[in-house]
């Protein structure tokens, strides 16, 4: 389903509160055309990544607060 589809839909069925569902649209729309223009900085050659002088390990994903990761870092 693509992304105008699902926002419809969510509209229609109520699963939000309708004052929040434009604002919140217009925001992601914002929010994926900053990371749009990030990636083609990337892309480009505008912005470059750098190297550490050592080993980096990512522990996490998007779930923020009570998954567990500090212990496990620990």
């Amino acid at each position: 389903m693509k992304v105008r589809e699902q926002f419809t839909h969510r509209m229609r069925s109520g699963d939000w509160p309708r004052p929040l569902v434009p604002a919140l649209f217009a925001l992601s729309q914002v929010y994926r055309g900053g990371v749009a223009a990030r990636n083609q900085a990337y892309k480009r050659g505008w912005l470059s990544s750098k190297s550490l002088p050592a080993v980096v390990v990512s522990v996490g994903n998007i779930a923020v607060g009570g998954t567990g990761k500090t212990p496990c870092v620990q």
